[in-house]
């Protein structure tokens, strides 16, 4: 038996195909967004671990000169002092690495956007349409 073209069945399978279809754009687009934000986080693990062994190294260095220069005079005071700059600078990169956590946008914000206004989409279909008729 054919279905006629306003008959329920055809609008709940249309309705039906197109909410899968939405649905379908959105899981792509909160995949690229992941894709995107693994990749960045792969690039940043990898600067940083570069990044933290080379200032190792530099420090030690630098720390071993400061020391031996010192080491006749005021071989105490030059450990303290440099134990001390070492602390301020750990100090100062943590609070910097807190507020650009703090700045950082939102994982997933365009998918979570997108979300947002089908569904303030909806709710203003719904509420607009007319009421039924008995």
């Amino acid at each position: 038996m054919p279905v006629p073209e306003g008959g329920v069945r055809f609008v709940a399978t249309r309705l039906s195909a197109s909410a899968i279809s939405l649905l379908r754009t959105r899981i792509e687009l909160a995949s690229v967004e992941f894709a995107e934000e693994r990749e960045r986080l792969k690039a940043t693990i990898g600067l940083v671990a570069v990044a933290v062994v080379a200032f190792g190294f530099a420090a030690i260095v630098v720390t071993f000169g400061v020391i031996a220069y010192f080491w006749d005079s005021y071989r105490y005071e030059t450990i303290v002092v440099v134990a001390l700059l070492y602390a301020i600078v750990g100090a100062a990169a943590l609070w910097r690495q807190a507020s650009l956590r703090k700045a950082a946008p939102t994982p997933f914000a365009a998918s979570i956007d997108a979300l947002r206004k089908d569904a303030e989409w909806l709710h203003h279909r719904r509420d607009s349409e007319p009421p039924a008729r008995p």
